[in-house]
């Protein structure tokens, strides 16, 4: 089927290529989009009478927007060319779309009828998986990454996913229960790695981190009643409780830890006197008293004391 129109194909990094039709518009941007490295888009159409009036057209376009050009049939999308598109284009997806399906029919009849074209397309698909084994080898990967690093190209990247429509459609993609089922999995896979679990521990032992997270959970505990009924919860927990009593008992048994409890209670004990009278009441108390004696009555306490004598009489002796 005869089309005759004039095109606007757009790319994600504000570029325009203003072109002719005259034959299948799906064809035509499968064409244009192998000699593109960005993805293109059908931004409008407009569609003449015969082949004449789209030449003039097209020639006329050029024309007008010559200070844009950049090369060839390609331009800059300046708000004057997008005006002119929104206001004398029309979409032109239905028509994509109609020829998108007389073009699969087209494939499909020779496809069945022409044995050179079914082994053109055979030797096609061989050479797309030599190009997919290519891609996979360690060289081309590392080329790949370099050329990823460059700071131009980053830019463009940068520019690309901070387009509304961009956002929007990562967004829709995101939410998919096969993305996100497929997302979950790979973290967990990352983060088993023992590479990346050193990794976080060292990053939990910087000084900054562990304020930043304690200033954080103060936060969250100071104003969120679900926050304090689950840690209140999870802290009745047997497993939890026994944990954390282990965890205490090893602490305190550290040299430098009883060194440090020892001298804080020196300090409160001598400079504070209610510490000291309510430390001397609680000596005094039956319950109290009788846990002393039981305590001195035990062998290992009892041999502990001899121990002493005997050094403290040994030190006398030296004197």
């Amino acid at each position: 089927m005869k089309r005759f129109l004039v095109y606007f194909f757009g790319t994600d990094f504000d570029r325009v290529k203003i072109g002719r039709c005259s034959s299948n518009l799906y064809h035509r941007r499968n064409q244009i989009q192998n000699g593109c490295p960005d993805p293109i888009k059908l931004l409008g159409i407009i569609q003449g009478n015969d082949a004449s009036e789209v030449n003039t057209l097209e020639t006329e376009l050029h024309q007008r927007f010559k200070e844009f050009q950049t090369s060839g049939e390609w331009f800059k999308l300046v708000p004057e060319i997008s005006a002119f598109i929104e206001d004398f284009a029309e979409p032109g997806e239905d028509i994509l779309d109609e020829d998108h399906r007389l073009h699969r029919a087209h494939h499909n009849e020779r496809y069945r009828n022409d044995p050179e074209y079914r082994e053109r397309r055979r030797e096609s698909n061989r050479n797309k998986e030599k190009r997919q084994e290519y891609r996979q080898r360690p060289e081309v990967k590392e080329k790949q990454r370099e050329y990823s690093q460059r700071p131009e190209v980053k830019e463009k990247q940068r520019k690309y996913h901070q387009r509304p429509e961009v956002k929007e459609k990562q967004r829709e993609y995101r939410q998919r229960p096969e993305v996100k089922e497929r997302v979950s999995r790979t973290r967990r896979e990352y983060r088993q790695r023992p590479e990346v679990k050193e990794k976080q521990r060292e990053y939990r032992q910087r000084p900054e981190v562990k304020e930043k997270q304690r200033e954080y959970a103060r936060e969250s505990y100071r104003n969120d009643p679900e926050v304090k009924e689950k840690q209140r919860e999870y802290r009745q927990r047997p497993e939890v409780k026994e944990r954390a009593s282990r965890t205490r008992r090893e602490y305190r048994q550290r040299p430098e830890v009883k060194e440090r409890r020892r001298k804080y209670a020196r300090e409160r004990y001598q400079n504070n006197p209610e510490v000291r009278k309510h430390q001397q009441e609680y000596h005094q108390r039956p319950e109290v008293k009788e846990r002393q004696r039981e305590y001195e009555q035990r062998p290992e306490v009892k041999e502990r004391r001899r121990e002493r004598k005997r050094q403290r009489k040994a030190r006398k002796g030296m004197c």
